[in-house]
């Protein structure tokens, strides 16, 4: 299913969410949007306010590529999808 009409859309998570929880969702997926990237987690953190456990969080589900949070951001991200590998979702404290 695809929502093309922007007003519906967020019509559709103003139902859904709090604004407080709508913003938590965005600074998570901008952390996998980062964490694509290769970005390191202390970087990512700095960027968004997402805590360590939750950028670990993200980080982990990211491998396993039967999990629908792998699926959708390769749909969302197609051309990157050559940086969904396992190698690229390592554990990047440093």
């Amino acid at each position: 299913m695809v929502i093309k009409d922007r007003s519906l859309l967020k019509l559709f998570l103003k139902d859904l969410f709090t604004e407080k929880e709508l913003l938590q969702f965005m600074r998570r997926f901008e952390g996998a949007y980062w964490l694509s990237l290769g970005t390191p987690y202390e970087q990512i953190r700095e960027m968004t306010g997402l805590s360590p456990t939750i950028i670990a969080r993200l980080s982990k589900r990211f491998i396993d590529k039967k999990g629908g949070f792998w699926q959708v951001m390769h749909k969302v991200y197609p051309k990157r999808a050559h940086h969904f590998s396992e190698t690229n979702w390592v554990d990047r404290r440093d």
